[in-house]
């Protein structure tokens, strides 16, 4: 199973020449990543409908769906809510999912999406029924999350709480994975017990922007003097039991070289104030982990020109989760 995740950079936000060319090679992108599922954020539209619409275009013009049916819709247009698999962000830049309906299917009736009162941007899920390399069909849930760009002042930290119990909660729920745009400096540490993630604001002048990202230290006469990532949100999700995929095959592969660090976002020549730093990931239940086989960030320069974000992908072995669920489909 490939599970990917990509934040498309207000996709749809514009009919200029120049963004319609970048649509499509978003679409280039997501085309060659090969994904049986996608993790989808900052789909642009003005209003539930228009992000229905457009998510499900996306879908259309890369081979995947959005489609599925709920309990109780009517035999209306695709696009509508209900059938599509979108959440609705109150700031216009809306989450989704897309799959291969060739290789995937969806647990009918197990869509969700968290109250867009509760984030900033917001929280989707939904089961799919998924092939091991056994031939049998396992359960495992699949979801996509944006949190707030605007720092654990602004409850990014509880939003994390909010994604990890929709996840681990009730505990006979299926094993999941979790495509977001974090917002923030993971604090998952490699086995040597340093963060997998160094800091990439400490060594870097002050900008304004920072607060967001991180904490601070002035002197004694009020000088600002010190900067370092905020890791609180990280820290929420790792205790809150969402860990992420890279470092966990990182330490899992340690005795071969580990898993090189990759950024996802810092590539525009104007975020350099800020420099490389991995802001996009996949988390993962604890019971997903023994099934990861391998994950990359795609980096090359089509994926550097489409989005200011770059997509990751994690492998997983569905047979492999320690804890299965397994379909009687």
């Amino acid at each position: 199973m490939r599970f990917g995740t990509y934040n498309v950079e207000k996709l749809f936000g514009s009919d200029a020449p120049g963004e319609r060319k970048r649509h499509e090679l978003v679409c280039e992108v997501i085309r060659g990543l090969n994904v049986d599922v996608l993790a989808v954020q900052e789909v642009a539209a003005a209003f539930p409908e228009q992000a229905a619409e457009r998510l499900a275009e996306l879908g259309r013009r890369v081979g995947l769906t959005a489609y599925h049916r709920e309990p109780g819709t009517d035999a209306g247009p695709e696009y509508q809510i209900g059938k599509i698999a979108v959440g609705i962000s109150p700031h216009d830049l809306h989450l989704g999912l897309l799959w291969n309906p060739d290789r995937v299917e969806v647990v009918e009736g197990t869509f969700r999406s968290y109250p867009k009162e509760n984030m900033h941007h917001g929280l989707i899920k939904m089961v799919f029924r998924v092939q091991g390399s056994d031939g049998a069909f396992y359960e495992v849930q699949h979801g996509s999350t944006h949190l707030t760009p605007f720092g654990p002042h602004a409850g990014r930290a509880d939003e994390a709480v909010r994604v990890a119990s929709a996840f681990t909660r009730p505990l006979d729920r299926p094993p999941g994975l979790v495509g977001g745009d974090w917002n923030t400096t993971s604090a998952d540490r490699s086995s040597d017990g340093t963060f997998y993630d160094p800091d990439p604001y400490a060594d870097f002048p002050w900008n304004p922007g920072a607060v967001f990202q991180c904490h601070r230290e002035r002197d004694e006469r009020g000088h600002l003097i010190r900067w370092w990532a905020d890791r609180t949100t990280g820290e929420a999700l790792l205790d809150g039991g969402l860990l992420e995929a890279r470092v966990e095959l990182h330490n899992a592969t340690l005795a071969t070289g580990g898993v090189p660090w990759q950024a996802s976002a810092g590539h525009r020549s104007n975020e350099t104030i800020f420099g490389w730093r991995r802001i996009d990931s996949i988390r993962c239940t604890a019971d997903v982990v023994p099934a990861l086989r391998r994950v990359e960030i795609v980096d090359g320069e089509l994926a550097c020109r489409a989005s200011d974000h770059l997509p990751e992908v994690v492998e997983y072995d569905p047979a492999a989760i320690s804890r299965q669920v397994r379909s009687d489909v």
